[in-house]
């Protein structure tokens, strides 16, 4: 799924079903962007697989709950309204597979995470200037 730049006046990051892609308004503040990337992703992913199903609210519900795991493993504040979302876990999950449910959500996350986590340390290696012993 393409991530594009976005006009100014779009959210932090959206998934635009229709066009199948991921805008990215740049003005935004970063930690929002973190925020609600993994959630677009997460819907544009399932979107991709069955064309759709990222209006669906068990998408919706998985993609905020993917991020809240991510905020909470980096220290960055949930998206707003995501208790909300949270809330109506037992609406749209069938009795019986809600640990089935949950594991998927932290197995998703704990991937997305390890990819930002092994990015952050490159990263960080890569702005560490070489050091040359002075002597």
């Amino acid at each position: 799924v393409p991530v594009e730049k976005a006009e100014t006046e779009k959210p932090p990051i959206v998934y635009e079903p229709e066009e199948k892609k991921i805008c990215w308004n740049q003005t935004a503040d970063p930690a929002d962007v973190f925020r609600l990337l993994p959630a677009a992703m997460v819907r544009a992913t399932t979107d991709l697989h069955t064309a759709g199903v990222s209006a669906e609210d068990l998408t919706r519900l998985f993609s905020i709950a993917v991020s809240v795991e991510l905020c909470g493993r980096f220290g960055v504040p949930v998206p707003e309204g995501a208790a909300d979302v949270l809330n109506s876990f037992r609406d749209h999950v069938e009795v019986g597979m809600e640990r089935e449910t949950l594991e998927s959500i932290r197995e998703i996350s704990r991937t997305l995470g390890d990819h930002i986590a092994g990015k952050l340390v490159t990263e960080k290696a890569d702005l560490q200037p070489d050091r040359q012993e002075v002597r």
